[in-house]
């Protein structure tokens, strides 16, 4: 039987194509970074006795041999390619619909999980003694439903979020769903392959937000710029061959500065970071724990911010408004920052709570931050 295996054709061509790649892998320097699904790349382990002991050794040299494999790019997209000749609509929990648009996929809601974050929040809202105004920005899979795959199960998670806020003492709920859908017949407002939303939708959220709140809202003020060549993190997840590329677009507003760790950053934008395909990771220089827009002629403010990468689209419009606004992103702070003792110290006027519908479903900082922030 081994003889027969030995000497039929296509052995020989897998041990010859095997024994290619293991070549130019020697040959080739490692990546650091894969522009393609725009994330770093595993790197040689270090191989140490108590790494290989607990078989930590092993996991580390198979995520390098994977990473690092020749070609990668190309059977990574192969791969992709033949799941769309299977009729195949999900890869690594993106969903491909039509138009070329990527959705994150739909989740089972854990309502227990849902009550806790609510509950958090209204507890901060007390200690806080001041309402917190809650903005769930609804996922593209719930605005653009009419671009999913044929039957697909979706699960629309953000009606049971507003309720159960809205029947919340301390907490203000802004429903975004009408507004974003009245945007759309104008202007896109999520993006094809990214999960956050472009400048109209920014727009959208902003103006809604000031209507709620009685301001008149400022979008006049504010440019848009737009970069083509946008790959987002849904295409980096997923990185379907023949899928155009978005434009980026955001605002930029005058006036406004930012400030992180104490630095004055010279703009809202890291001008480094539009160099990658995922550019949005420039807005608000990608995410840090805790920033500060400043604005010494607007006539609100201060106010706290509670948000995820979702609201960095919204909050330069935002701050037109605002004097100051101390932004917190719980997934990027460290535990023991006291959030009531910021609000106390900078006379925080109001709070406002930005989240996208599946970080506020999936991320568990909040609880644990709100938590350790308890008097």
């Amino acid at each position: 039987m081994m003889k027969k295996i030995r000497t039929a054709p296509l052995f020989h061509l897998i041990i010859l194509l095997m024994l290619l790649l293991a070549g130019i892998s020697l040959l080739q320097p490692d990546q650091e970074h894969s522009a393609l699904e725009n994330r770093p790349l595993a790197q040689l382990p270090r191989l140490e006795l108590g790494q290989v002991m607990s078989g930590r050794y092993m996991d580390q040299a198979e995520s390098y041999v994977n990473d690092q494999l020749p070609f990668r790019d190309a059977f990574v997209q192969l791969n992709l390619l033949k799941e769309m000749a299977l009729m195949k609509t999900e890869s690594h929990g993106v969903v491909r619909g039509r138009g070329q648009r990527l959705f994150n996929q739909s989740k089972q809601v854990d309502m227990k999980d849902i009550e806790h974050k609510v509950e958090a929040l209204g507890r901060f809202a007390k200690a806080v003694d001041m309402p917190v105004t809650l903005l769930m920005i609804p996922p593209s899979i719930t605005v653009y439903q009419e671009e999913l795959p044929a039957f697909y199960p979706l699960k629309d998670p953000v009606p049971l979020i507003e309720a159960m806020a809205g029947s919340r003492e301390g907490l203000k709920v802004v429903p975004l769903q009408e507004a974003l859908a009245l945007e759309k017949q104008q202007q896109m407002t999520h993006y094809r392959t990214d999960h956050h939303v472009t400048a109209a939708g920014a727009k959208a959220v902003y103006q809604a937000l000031a209507a709620s709140l009685g301001f008149a809202p400022q979008p006049a003020a504010a440019q848009v710029r737009v970069l083509d060549g946008f790959l987002g993190s849904l295409y980096a997840r997923a990185p379907y061959p023949f899928v155009q590329a978005d434009a980026l677009s955001y605002f930029e507003v005058n006036g406004v500065s930012l400030e992180i760790e104490g630095e004055t950053m010279p703009g809202l934008v890291d001008p480094a970071l539009l160099d990658r395909p995922n550019m949005y990771a420039a807005l608000l220089y990608n995410n840090p724990g805790y920033l500060v827009l400043r604005n010494p002629t607007a006539s609100r403010g201060p106010a706290l911010v509670l948000r995820d990468s979702n609201a960095n689209a919204v909050l330069p419009l935002l701050a037109q408004d605002y004097r100051e606004l101390h932004v917190i992103d719980f997934r990027y702070l460290k535990l023991g920052f006291h959030l009531t003792d910021l609000v106390f110290d900078h006379g925080i006027k109001e709070v406002l709570c930005i989240y996208g519908t599946d970080v506020f479903l999936s991320d568990r900082n909040l609880l644990l931050h709100l938590a350790s922030s308890r008097n």
